[in-house]
């Protein structure tokens, strides 16, 4: 399952042929991290090697849609606009975000709409200093907008 951060202890345990009480289970899993047969990543678990990677397909595509992304700062376009700039169909670009939401270069905000973590950071860094130049610590969504240099969405 390449596109995949692994597996939740308890699926895991159903997929397998050997079928395990969960208690047995557990403490098998328990042991086969703690000797490095296993890494635990959150709620999943995964082969020491597993890593969500793009494919050589995927590859040039990132490279694009980073550059676009650099370029539109807070206003990212939404999937289907990538899809009309990169010329591909509409649920491969989706395909292609969600793996580099997985991955980590990206986050999602809302649906259909990704930032890079570094413009995240810039943007909980503006609502900070907002804050910070406020008599009562708060910020208004207008402000926020204004700093920012968006629209109202």
């Amino acid at each position: 399952m390449p596109d995949s951060p692994g597996l939740e202890q308890d699926r895991l345990r159903r997929v397998l042929d050997i079928r395990l009480p969960g208690p047995a289970f557990d403490a098998a899993a328990t042991a086969m991290v703690q000797d490095g047969i296993l890494r635990r990543e959150g709620p999943w678990l995964k082969l020491p090697g597993h890593a969500i990677r793009l494919t050589v397909s995927d590859e040039r595509p990132w490279v694009r849609i980073e550059q676009i992304l650099e370029c539109a700062r807070f206003q990212p376009p939404r999937v289907r606009n990538f899809a009309r700039m990169l010329g591909s169909r509409e649920e491969e670009v989706g395909r292609l975000l969600r793996r580099l939401t997985q991955m980590g270069p990206l986050i999602e905000v809302a649906h259909d709409h990704v930032f890079t973590r570094d413009h995240v950071v810039g943007l909980g860094a503006a609502a900070r200093l907002l804050a910070e130049r406020s008599q009562s610590g708060k910020i208004s969504a207008a402000a926020f907008r204004d700093r920012i240099g968006i629209g109202r969405n």
